[in-house]
């Protein structure tokens, strides 16, 4: 069972590339000072999902869903698939 802070993912070669290759970032990172304010305007993604709206309005009308209540432990994550055959 992994550890926390110990689960690598890749081989060590995999692993080191990896390492390599964000080398230069992490020592920038490490340069900033701590006590500095962030200047990066807030990024907001949005995504135009009509049906999908209209379908998580309906699960909510009729009771099949509810709105998270504060500091909620669990929940279950929507996610979307296309069918196999469409047609």
């Amino acid at each position: 069972m992994p550890t926390p802070d110990n689960s690598p993912a890749g081989t060590k070669d995999e692993q080191q590339r990896f390492k390599d290759a964000i080398a230069t970032s992490m020592h920038n990172n490490q340069q900033v000072d701590k006590k500095s304010f962030c200047t990066v305007p807030e990024s907001i993604v949005t995504l135009d999902t009509p049906p999908v709206d209209k379908a998580v309005l309906s699960w909510y009308q009729d009771g099949t869903i509810v709105r998270a209540g504060v500091n909620t432990e669990w929940n279950s994550p929507l996610t979307l698939a296309p069918k196999k055959n469409s047609d």
